[in-house]
């Protein structure tokens, strides 16, 4: 699959149809961006414009240099891109019909009628699917036809990742059970643990020693949290009070009361001094230190000063952060690139994100 480059922020516009800004808050201006598909440049019959210093580039050209189709389907007023020119839209969605879930896909074809009280969304190609409405689950997965390949036999289960899914069976005590299946619905391995996380980058967070919930109200003893490999034993005799996953080959633990971020060969790269941390993106880590969030890069060094009253990861090279009520986006220098003029802000994917005004 072709990848599209473009030097500032791009959004789509779909050509053939005439439009004119009549708010006089828009400011639009043709100019003369070079778009870059695998290394080659594309030339555009229609212009790439600004509004309000925002790229849009010509849907339809956009789509069709990099393998896909664009169709127009004036009955709904919807515009529909799907992969190849003669490939099937494979990629599901779930949809809610009187109080039951089931899946379309982009061009709104019903593929699985709605009869599962929840559903997620499809991760590396099976779906969580809940077949009961009651307390304790019933839990399954799904293919793309709407097979239950894997059987609904779980009290809780969560997605695929790294290959393995995490699921809660029946233990016969009154504390949580948890272990990890493949895609046959095998179990990877005969270890359980009373809590834990799913796989990521090669290793899941388990508790160690403790009690997960509910604590006997007479037994004080603190969590201790560390991480096991594919073969369901621990990979680093080192505990922690608190640890996340894994991401881009870096991991949040806590000790202490206080957070740092560890290696994937479990050494400690940033000291553990932080009030909460966040995820390793784009270099930059999020960071509460003194009650306000900043960044700081790998080797522990404040490059965006805490000044905010939250912030999020970076994702395409913007993270969201506020001040009081007013969020917006900076980029990966601290300068603001989108005002904070938002009720609230998410992260961006493939150059979209969504606000709240």
């Amino acid at each position: 699959m072709k990848k599209l480059i473009l030097g500032v922020l791009a959004c789509v516009l779909i050509t053939g149809t005439a439009f004119a800004v009549s708010n006089p808050d828009l400011v639009l201006e043709a100019v003369n961006y070079k778009i870059i598909a695998d290394g080659e440049e594309i030339d555009f019959e229609n212009p790439v414009v600004t509004i309000n210093g925002n790229a849009y580039i010509p849907l339809r050209e956009a789509a069709e240099n990099v393998g896909m189709t664009v169709e127009w389907d004036e009955g709904s007023e919807t515009i529909n891109i799907v992969s190849g020119s003669d490939q099937e839209v494979l990629t599901l969605s779930p949809y809610q019909e009187d109080g039951l879930w089931g899946y379309m896909d982009c061009r709104g074809n019903v593929v699985v009628e709605p009869k599962y009280y929840s559903s997620n969304n499809f991760s590396e190609g099976l779906a969580l699917v809940r077949t009961s409405g009651g307390q304790n689950g019933e839990y399954g997965y799904i293919d793309q036809t709407g097979e239950m390949v894997v059987p609904n036999i779980y009290y809780n289960a969560y997605d695929f990742s790294d290959g393995a899914a995490l699921v809660e069976i029946a233990s016969g005590t009154d504390q949580y059970s948890y272990t990890y299946i493949d895609k046959r619905g095998e179990r990877i391995f005969d270890n359980e643990f009373s809590s834990a996380s799913s796989y990521s980058e090669g290793y899941a967070v388990v508790l160690k020693s403790g009690y997960a919930y509910p604590v006997p109200p007479e037994i004080d003893v603190p969590q201790k949290w560390s991480y096991i490999d594919k073969t369901g034993n621990f990979a680093t005799e080192n505990e922690y009070d608190n640890a996340r996953g894994f991401n881009n080959g870096y991991a949040a633990v806590e000790i202490g009361g206080k957070w740092g971020v560890i290696d994937a060969a479990f050494n400690t790269v940033v000291e553990c001094i932080y009030e909460d941390i966040g995820a390793y993106e784009d270099g930059l880590i999020p960071v509460k230190l003194d009650g306000k969030w900043g960044y700081i890069n790998i080797d522990g060094d404040m490059v965006i000063e805490n000044k905010y009253d939250s912030a999020d990861s970076f994702s395409e090279s913007l993270a969201s952060v506020c001040i009081g009520d007013s969020c917006g986006y900076i980029n990966t220098d601290g300068d603001i690139a989108i005002p904070l003029e938002y009720d609230e802000c998410r992260s961006f994917s493939e150059g979209v994100a969504v606000v709240k005004k």
